[in-house]
């Protein structure tokens, strides 16, 4: 193996690679700018040679996270019983490391639930989770409004600045009871009789 190596930066003094144990060369250098780099290995007499060809060093901007709620992805009417599934959706060059659903019920303080958080040392690039709402369990009536959102931080932006999706309502809407009939079929020589069943759904 070769006793010593650099890496030759544009416009940079030299940076000494550093032998590994199982004789491999490692180095690092920070990227300010745009140009090329190469890599030199020592022969036995100590002359540095090129040993890799010019290598492209290039910037990207770090862009923020994009965010969107996917589920139900509009602003929705339900009952003040109904089970509300909703569903966020995010993604970032630099990963999600967690991911917040907001919620207000008639512009009330908000409540926040993290409905994905990440392992932190490899964050995922991109994430899907979801959160169901009980609203029955906040005791809405016909009226009432909630307000939710999606929350994620650009970890790339100092403490982390903050990226929100676009918000949508729920209305809280009243039951209607109608009656429906079914005919119900007789035996023999008997007749049909008429049945009606209370029908509770949500009026549009």
């Amino acid at each position: 193996g070769t006793p010593a190596g650099q890496l030759l930066v544009d416009g940079e003094e030299p940076v000494p690679l550093d032998i590994q144990a199982d004789g491999t060369l490692t180095g690092s250098f920070t990227v300010q700018a745009r140009g090329f780099y190469r890599n030199e290995l020592a022969l036995a007499a100590g002359r540095m040679v090129s040993a890799s060809p010019e290598y492209t060093i290039d910037l990207l901007t770090d862009q923020p996270p994009s965010l969107a709620l996917t589920r139900p992805g509009r602003d929705t009417p339900a009952s003040p019983i109904e089970e509300l599934y909703l569903e966020a959706e995010a993604d970032d060059d630099y990963g999600i490391d967690e991911l917040l659903l907001v919620y207000s019920v008639n512009g009330e303080p908000e409540d926040t639930v993290a409905i994905y958080s990440g392992s932190g040392s490899s964050p995922l690039t991109r994430v899907t989770a979801g959160h169901t709402l009980y609203l029955e369990d906040f005791e809405v009536e016909p009226g009432d409004v909630i307000s939710y959102y999606a929350l994620t931080r650009d970890l790339r932006q100092g403490a982390g600045e903050e990226v929100v999706s676009d918000i949508y309502f729920v209305n809280v809407q009243p039951f209607r009871r109608e009656f429906r009939q079914a005919e119900q079929q007789g035996g023999g020589g008997g007749g049909g009789g008429v049945m009606c069943t209370p029908i509770g759904y949500i009026e549009v």
